[in-house]
């Protein structure tokens, strides 16, 4: 599209000017962020120099006391598998005082601190399929779904995109002779402020590949597609040539997945 490059500058401007940084004391500084999570909260990161110079990155606990505040017991299965599978994708470990965090040094702390919100990001979704009553987590409904039609893919796979920023995709679909590489995001719901995410991050992954390819994202909550927030999410992802997948609808895909 020709405004791509357009967005991209639009979007970068849009996350200086809501970006936010604190010093807390000598060795602690916060990182506000723009992305939010279930309560619509913009998510903080908190950076504590270490003695021998790295940084601990942590959430300081406030992304799984939320969900215990949300009666979501995450000691327990399915949503300890859930969890542990999210924060490995993120390469985020989980503290005895249930915090997310990650090791950086100075030099790589754009790139973890992109990790930390995104894993603080997915992990708060959790709360979305617990509401509904679902026995597991969402990506694992894709997966069954991927594997009855006979669809080949690889699955939590981070992709470096021209920033170098990684970004983390359910399945990958590798090219083949009749179809693109093509990627999947499972979401439980969409909102304006995730579909934002998905584009900047799609575009960033699109103009690192030597290819074309191709992005569905699925969508579990089409009850609620309707309401005027996922109704203008999904026009924007369409906007930018991604293709969004209402889980009601996802059997007309299916052959071109297969491909």
């Amino acid at each position: 599209m020709d405004d791509m490059n357009t967005f991209k500058e639009n979007y970068m401007k849009w996350l200086n000017e809501n970006i936010e940084e604190a010093r807390i004391s000598d060795n602690i500084f916060r990182t506000t962020l723009p992305f939010l999570d279930r309560n619509n909260d913009m998510v903080d990161i908190y950076a504590i120099r270490q003695p021998d110079g790295l940084y601990r990155l942590t959430d300081d606990g406030a992304t799984l006391n939320d969900l215990a505040l949300g009666y979501i017991n995450v000691k327990k299965e399915p949503n300890s598998n859930i969890l542990r599978s999210a924060v490995m994708s993120y390469a985020v470990s989980i503290s005895d005082k249930q915090e997310l965090f990650i090791m950086s040094s100075l030099e790589d702390m754009p790139l973890k601190k992109h990790l930390l919100a995104q894993c603080m990001v997915h992990v708060s979704d959790m709360f979305e399929f617990n509401a509904r009553g679902a026995k597991g987590a969402f990506t694992d409904d894709v997966r069954l779904y991927l594997d009855e039609n006979k669809i080949r893919y690889s699955a939590d796979m981070s992709v470096t995109g021209r920033s170098r920023l990684y970004t983390h995709y359910d399945f990958v679909i590798p090219k083949s002779a009749n179809s693109c590489e093509r990627f999947i995001i499972a979401k439980n719901s969409l909102s304006v402020n995730t579909s934002k995410n998905i584009i900047f991050s799609w575009i960033d992954t699109r103009d690192s590949r030597k290819e074309d390819a191709a992005l569905y994202t699925f969508v579990r909550g089409a009850e609620n597609i309707s309401k005027k927030g996922q109704s203008d999410a999904l026009s924007a992802l369409r906007e930018y040539d991604i293709t969004p997948v209402l889980w009601t609808d996802r059997a007309t895909v299916a052959e071109l997945l297969a491909a």
